[in-house]
């Protein structure tokens, strides 16, 4: 075909496409009626293509090859009467989605998602062990305050703007997995408006996050501020430390737990939808049980405080109007669980300092560890034990040192002597709020004076 602007390069020639494709078609014996697809008649096929997802070559997403069986028995008497697809948009749609799947597609367990733009614009990646929200450690200005954090996060969401056109452009978000050999379905679906996902995107990121300390060959670089991707949270809700040569530990989950939840938080995102409540259960259980863990707790444990920041600020999930977590103690806070958790940190710190000036007992779990799930359930009562274990520690400490700890401790007990319970209520099991009031308690006894956030952060890892 003679054209006004040839092209040598016959890849890039779109006739030389056009006239194949006119050519194929009139070599097929396509039945013609309406296409479904395209809203025209055109030459309808039952044979559509298979291989979409590489793993599970042999899926189709479309078929109808069950004569015998219940695919549109009961219903139809024909295949075709179900639904006509030309051969044509058959084609288009199956190699597009292919297409999408191999470039932009993210693999959690048997289960496949993809998010895309039509017009081709970049998407931001939700999904996987890392997102595109995880800060780079190796970046000069990392954001290591809530303050930063916010202005990264308001950076990145304004690249993403910048290249959609809202609120003209959509965004489509598919998953799909092979039910059986033969047979792809699509598991989930959503549609909507750029503008509406990237709100959607910052309201999740701006109100499910916590600080992180970032690790180099084994050795403390700084700390960070990020919000745990999905993959993280369901590791730490639900997943096993196994132990890995080289004094290494990794956590594994179940795989189709590790898709279902994965699925479960996107759409929570997607929706503004409420954090399941046996997630954030799961998430708290594995935090109060460190025992379980000999290198993961920090992370188990900064995951669940970012997830139960999340939770505490939806309406009527913790209080009626929600409750603000901030990364900074509060020491007037009138939340008995939140002043438990302080009061735990304290004892932990008194024996771990104490045991980290003996070689003899360096390393060995302290008394609070060990209690720690008693603790949670019955904090009044445990409390006196702790007590009795911890308070000879006090005279291995130097002096000085025994100021900060101990002032923190008469601050918690005032606190809880005006909450004026009695002393059932006052011994009944912990809510989440506990392992806020831990975290910030430690982190404040471990900082030292002009000492910085990272040598803070690196302080406390070492005592872990």
């Amino acid at each position: 075909m003679v054209t006004d602007h040839p092209v040598s390069e016959c890849w890039r020639d779109s006739s030389l496409f056009d006239s194949y494709m006119r050519f194929y078609a009139s070599q097929q014996a396509f039945h013609q009626d309406v296409c479904y697809l395209k809203g025209e008649t055109a030459g309808i096929t039952g044979n559509h293509p298979k291989g979409i997802i590489q793993k599970t070559y042999g899926a189709k997403l479309v078929s109808a090859n069950d004569a015998s069986g219940f695919t549109y028995r009961g219903r139809f008497v024909t295949a075709e009467q179900a639904g006509g697809i030309s051969y044509e948009a058959s084609q288009k749609a199956h190699f597009a989605l292919k297409w999408l799947i191999a470039n932009q597609g993210v693999r959690v367990g048997d289960r496949t998602f993809v998010c895309w733009n039509p017009n081709g614009a970049p998407v931001p990646n939700l999904l996987g062990r890392h997102t595109d929200f995880e800060p780079d450690p190796d970046e000069e200005n990392v954001p290591n305050t809530e303050p930063e954090y916010r202005e990264w996060l308001k950076a990145v969401l304004s690249g993403y703007r910048g290249k959609l056109e809202p609120p003209h452009d959509d965004i489509l978000i598919l998953s799909l997995e092979a039910a059986t050999p033969g047979r792809l379905s699509i598991t989930y679906y959503a549609e909507l408006k750029a503008s509406d996902f990237l709100q959607k995107v910052e309201d999740w990121f701006s109100t499910c996050y916590w600080e992180y300390p970032f690790y180099k060959n084994g050795e403390f670089v700084k700390t960070k501020i990020k919000t745990p991707s999905f993959y993280e949270i369901v590791n730490c809700a639900y997943g096993t430390e196994r132990e890995q040569p080289g004094d290494r530990a990794i956590m594994e989950v179940n795989d189709k737990i590790l898709r279902e939840q994965e699925q479960r938080l996107l759409n929570c995102m997607i929706t503004n939808g409420r954090v399941p409540r046996d997630l954030v259960n799961a998430v708290f259980g594995s935090a109060s049980n460190p025992l379980a863990y000999k290198k993961n707790y920090w992370r188990v444990r900064n995951t669940a405080c970012a997830l139960i920041a999340k939770f505490a600020a939806q309406p009527q999930a913790i209080s009626e109007k929600g409750v603000n977590v901030r990364m900074d103690m509060d020491v007037l806070q009138k939340d008995r669980s939140y002043q438990f958790g302080r009061l735990l940190a304290v004892y932990e710190y008194v024996e771990q300092y104490a045991l980290s000036k003996d070689e003899k007992n360096k390393g060995r779990q302290t008394s609070a560890v060990k209690l720690w799930q008693a603790y949670v359930n019955h904090p009044a009562s445990t409390w006196k034990i702790l007590e009795q274990q911890v308070n000879p520690y006090y005279l291995k400490i130097a002096i000085p040192c025994q100021k900060r700890p101990r002032e923190a401790k008469e601050e918690i007990v005032e606190q809880l002597l005006q909450l004026n319970m009695e002393p059932e209520e006052l011994d009944s099991g912990l809510s989440y709020l506990y392992l806020i009031g831990y975290y910030h308690q430690r982190a404040k006894l471990y900082k030292k004076k002009d000492q910085s956030d990272e040598e803070t952060a690196a302080a406390q890892t070492d005592a872990e």
